[in-house]
């Protein structure tokens, strides 16, 4: 029994990172809205990030909370609650309208310094890793390994063809970008869709977007 605790405490731990685990995410108050529960927790929770942890909770710090750009934290954090109270309608419409597949595991070819060095979000930790035209891998790694730092993920782009790290395609910033518009956090579609409808960059899968959630 105790060596089975202790395999599947290793698992959790390669799932969600180390930094994860160990963040102190008490929660000290709650908000109670028609749409899903507020949790405003410690500073040091997730360092300071907003989160969903499931189809119904957001939570942020207090600072967030009362700062003049909670309302677009807000709408960000309401995508991420839709994501996971639908992902069968998301994952469809990446596919046909984006040209993306997410996945829960990563391709067999794909080195494990870079599937051991995944940096976790919330977010879109059921299928984190997300294939764009059946061939560039798109994902998250920490910027310093040793640190793990949750903030400033550096997104690599791993070619499943040449099974190597590539630029991120012309095609993708085509698409994706305009007049130097790109989403920020990009490694995802979960986290470029939350963007886009966050603030709108008038791409072309920006208004594939908006057009498929406004029809």
């Amino acid at each position: 029994m105790l060596l089975v605790c202790l395999i599947l405490a290793l698992i959790v731990i390669m799932l969600y990172g180390t930094k994860e685990l160990f963040s102190n995410c008490n929660v000290l108050k709650t908000i109670k809205t028609p749409n899903e529960i507020i949790q405003v927790v410690a500073d040091d929770c997730l360092e300071g990030m907003p989160h969903t942890t499931n189809n119904n909770t957001i939570r942020v710090i207090s600072s967030i909370l009362q700062s003049h750009n909670f309302q677009n934290t807000l709408t960000h954090e309401r995508v991420h609650l839709d994501q996971k109270r639908n992902p069968g309608d998301w994952k469809e419409f990446y596919k046909v309208h984006w040209d993306y597949d997410i996945q829960s595991k990563p391709p067999e070819k794909l080195p494990e310094m870079y599937n051991n060095n995944i940096r976790p979000n919330p977010d879109t930790e059921l299928e984190p890793w997300a294939l764009w035209r059946n061939r560039y891998l798109f994902f998250p790694v920490f910027s310093n390994s040793e640190l793990k730092s949750l903030k400033s993920p550096i997104v690599k782009v791993w070619d499943t063809r040449e099974n190597r790290i590539v630029d991120i395609p012309d095609e993708w910033n085509k698409m994706f970008c305009k007049d130097g518009s790109c989403p920020y956090q990009f490694e995802h579609p979960h986290e470029i869709a939350a963007e886009l409808l966050t603030d709108d960059n008038d791409s072309i899968a920006s208004s594939l977007l908006h057009k498929w959630v406004n029809k």
